[in-house]
């Protein structure tokens, strides 16, 4: 047991209660802790200098701004450096899949769903291939720009499943044309729908929740993907390119 004047409370001004009937000794044991809890909270800020976890954390946040400090600052050096300057040898575009087909863009006008004879790509899950089966049948309109020989309405086998998942009018789509040896008339085919209008919708839906959720981090996220598409597209590998018959090609690589 403690005596009785260590577990007297301390009063506002700093002076002893009276240890009275009121107030037993366990009562005023309680309330000495809190008043010295209180006293403490109040006047320990002079006597505290950090704690030393704190100091360390911001010693390491200090060494790791100065590596990436340096190392931004010897990647955009790099970058200037190595920037790639003049013509760059640039082969043409591949517009074939192999010689003799072009994959142009259309316009479905209609779709016909109709029976024809089975063909192997209606094998049953037997193995064998039906007398008959559901064909689709879409007319595309194909326009002038790409190109005369193209250009027109031309009726393209579907896939059955592409007609069950929904075409409609209106729908942009990609066709093939298939040169036949000892024909004037091509051969169309389905290559797919054309899917730069949706797929950019979504990269835009996307960006806006991210910026929404994250906020400034969320932009930061945007900016560091956006950086790292001109890094790899406007600098890395146009560099390579004019670095193939060149310098040796590791600097633009670490860079």
């Amino acid at each position: 047991m403690l005596p009785a004047r260590a577990l007297q409370p301390v009063m506002a001004d700093d002076t002893l209660a009276p240890i009275t009937d009121d107030n037993p000794p366990q009562l005023l044991e309680a309330r000495t802790a809190i008043a010295a809890a209180h006293l403490g909270h109040g006047h320990g800020h002079g006597r505290v200098h950090g704690n030393p976890v704190t100091r360390l954390s911001r010693s390491a946040n200090r060494i790791l701004g100065a590596v990436v400090a340096l190392l931004l600052l010897g990647t955009v050096a790099g970058m200037v450096i190595l920037w790639p300057s003049g013509d760059l040898p640039r082969e043409q575009q591949v517009t074939q899949a192999f010689e003799g087909v072009d994959i142009v863009r259309g316009s479905v006008v209609s779709v016909t769903d109709e029976v024809c004879p089975g063909m192997s790509e209606d094998r049953l899950p037997s193995g064998e291939i039906p007398l008959v089966a559901r064909c689709a049948t879409a007319v595309v309109q194909v326009e002038d720009d790409a190109g005369a020989a193209d250009a027109g309405r031309h009726d393209v086998i579907v896939p059955y499943e592409v007609f069950r998942s929904g075409i409609s009018a209106d729908d942009a789509v990609d066709i093939a044309r298939y040169d036949v040896r000892g024909s004037d008339e091509p051969v169309w085919a389905w290559v797919d729908f054309a899917r730069e209008l949706p797929l950019g919708l979504l990269a835009g839906a996307f960006a806006l929740l991210v910026v929404t959720v994250g906020r400034l981090r969320g932009l930061a996220a945007l900016g560091g993907l956006l950086m790292g598409y001109v890094t790899v597209f406007a600098f890395m590998l146009p560099a390579l390119q004019r670095q193939e018959d060149g310098p040796p090609q590791r600097p633009t690589s670490s860079v």
